[in-house]
């Protein structure tokens, strides 16, 4: 009985180790098509065609992006005219490296899967006029981190934290959009002799003011 039972332990032990190896190549399968996948990510095109897209829908004439001739995963701004844009404003550079870093949040550098992002953006609307701003706004808001009403396919962002000490840009991205998220927290960065402090802002309990 003894060696009944230890020859159906070993044949169910091979029976698992079969289907363990079996995953395993199905698991290496899926990452090489991962990989295949993202590296069409990479490439540019992809991202010059993103950008430009939210520069039409949003009403935006000054610029655009083509991919720059005989030069591989690069691209080159250009004036409604067709000519190369060589002096762009300064709200004008801050408002494409936001296209490009919203476009680069979705996908990645490398052909490797990035999961779980942490999203740091630091008051991307400097020296932008009011449209751009709105846009970045609207942008800035659109992620998937935990939003209650809207579903967005993917799980590229974590967590995201937003710096601004732009009261119009906070305006727009907190009274609108913070209680469609489960988890929101505000906090306040004071500096008093060259010391910075970071102070969570709590709602003032009705029933206890001084709280």
């Amino acid at each position: 009985e003894y060696n009944d039972t230890l020859a159906n332990a070993d044949k169910e032990l091979n029976a698992l180790k079969t289907e363990l190896n079996n995953l395993r190549t199905k698991d290496g399968n899926i990452t090489t098509e991962i990989s295949n996948l993202n590296k069409q990510v990479v490439n540019t095109e992809a991202t010059i065609e993103g950008i430009n897209k939210i520069l039409k829908t949003s009403g935006f004439q000054g610029f655009n992006l083509r991919a720059k001739k005989d030069v591989q995963n690069t691209y080159e701004v250009i004036r409604p005219d067709g000519t190369i844009a060589e002096k762009l404003s300064e709200g004008e550079r801050n408002f494409i490296a936001f296209l490009y870093f919203y476009h680069l949040v979705r996908g990645s550098f490398s052909d490797k899967e990035v999961k779980d992002k942490i999203v740091v953006i630091d008051d991307p609307v400097s020296s932008m006029d009011s449209s751009a701003l709105l846009i970045v706004s609207a942008l800035v808001c659109l992620n998937n981190t935990d939003y209650l009403n809207q579903k967005i396919e993917g799980n590229f962002i974590k967590q995201i934290f937003i710096l601004t000490h732009n009261v119009y840009f906070h305006n727009e991205i907190t009274p609108r959009q913070v209680n469609k998220y489960r988890s929101t927290s505000f906090y306040l960065i004071r500096k008093t002799d060259n010391i910075s402090h970071i102070k969570l802002c709590v709602r003032q309990s009705h029933t206890a003011p001084t709280d």
